[in-house]
This record gives C-alpha cells, sequence and structure tokens, in this order.
C-alpha cells in the first residue's frame, strides 16, 4: 500500500512507499491568478495509480485555492498522463506541434475559473 509522506506545503508534496520516494508535484506561480502544476513520477503499479488519482482532487482544491487557474504542458506521447488530467478536469488545448529543447509536440492544459492566454512557445 502507498504511505503518503506529505511536505507540509501549500505548493507541493511528496509521495513514496517505504524507503522509494515515487512521487513529487506542486505548482509554481505564472502570475497572481494563474500557477504552472507539475508531476515527477516514477513508474508506478496500478494500484498505486489508482490511489495517487483518488487523493489528487483534495491537493488540486488547495492548489486552486492559491492559484484559481492552473496549467502547463504535457508531451503528446504521454498518453496515461493525457487521460489523467482529463479525469482530473483539465482542458486539453490544441497540440503545439515543436515545444522544449527536443521540439517534440506537447499539449497544453489548464484547469480554473477561466482560460488562460499562457505562451508556451
Amino acid at each position: 500500500m502507498l504511505r503518503s509522506l506529505w511536505a507540509q506545503s501549500s505548493r507541493g508534496a511528496l509521495g513514496q512507499l517505504p524507503g522509494d520516494l515515487i512521487f513529487m508535484f506542486g505548482v509554481v506561480p505564472v502570475t497572481p491568478q494563474v500557477g504552472a502544476i507539475w508531476l515527477l513520477c516514477a513508474d508506478l503499479s496500478l494500484a498505486q495509480s489508482v490511489e495517487i488519482l483518488r487523493a489528487a482532487p483534495g491537493y488540486l482544491d488547495r492548489f486552486e485555492r492559491l492559484y484559481p487557474t492552473l496549467t502547463n504542458c504535457v508531451d503528446a506521447r504521454n498518453e496515461l498522463h493525457l487521460k489523467w488530467l482529463e479525469h482530473l478536469g483539465f482542458t486539453i488545448g490544441p497540440v503545439i506541434p515543436s515545444f522544449g529543447h527536443e521540439a517534440r509536440p506537447f499539449y497544453p492544459f489548464y484547469r480554473g475559473v477561466t482560460a488562460v492566454e499562457v505562451s508556451f512557445v
């Protein structure tokens, strides 16, 4: 079973199995009303993924109290995370065909009060 060790911060969290850090996530300000949400995660089992998904809405609610709109981009190849984002109520925007150092396709996403005009290119 997943045992979470939450760093007591309104802007981030860590989760771990005994002895192994398996994910961390957080939010950083873009503007006073917009936060860029992020996630770093090891390969997870299905049970671990489900447990994280169940806990996520509470943390997203906390982040939205700080920043009413949450946004970022996700690699278009990462189909699992795209499904997670949709399940968690994020809107997926049109693909950015060439993004980042490797010029790969990415999707912008957002959730919150309004759609945002944040330039990712």
